[in-house]
């Protein structure tokens, strides 16, 4: 829903795909393969796979991630007209991230709303609307799958296989 949401953002000509890393405040707990496979049958699934492009630039990198870098990264690699997604729970931590404060005022971003957080009312941030969508987080997902909860109505079915068939997030 998120992806086909950026198709309908002015100027969208493609989607970059950038899976985090491991970070200092979060652990993914899955490795590049899983993580990756994910992804593409997520492109699998949108409208116009065309557009959409998976690049591994966090997860290749030798050290925890911060997204600071892959801001830059991404702005030297496909330009600087980019807008990052962001879910609306991320962005109200941010000011506690390296280089925070200064990507809450200029770096153009499109906001998820999230249950009990407010997209903020910046000239920058616009919010990225989900209509009849449940907006959960992939954290959420992955502890909903590690407490033995079924997230079928939460992810594609394609993705739901996927994690099903290889046991993915499972204590």
């Amino acid at each position: 829903a998120i992806v086909e949401a950026c198709f309908e953002m002015p100027d969208c000509g493609q989607v970059v795909l950038l899976p985090s890393g491991e970070r200092r405040d979060k652990t993914i707990g899955l490795d590049r393969i899983h993580r990756l496979g994910l992804l593409e049958k997520l492109v699998q699934t949108v409208s116009i796979p065309e557009r959409v492009f998976i690049d591994p630039f966090e997860l290749d990198q030798p050290e925890l991630t911060e997204t600071y870098k892959a801001v830059r990264y991404v702005e030297k690699e496909y330009g600087a007209n980019c807008r990052f997604v962001f879910g609306a729970d991320s962005v109200a931590t941010m000011a506690t991230w390296h280089e925070g404060e200064r990507m809450l005022q200029t770096l153009p971003m499109a906001v998820v709303p999230r249950e009990g957080f407010a997209v903020p009312n910046a000239p920058n941030i616009i919010e990225l609307p989900l209509q009849g969508v449940e907006t959960v987080s992939s954290t959420e997902v992955r502890q909903k799958i590690a407490q033995g909860d079924d997230v079928g109505g939460l992810v594609c079915g394609a993705i739901a296989e996927y994690i099903a068939t290889r046991d993915l997030y499972t204590v």
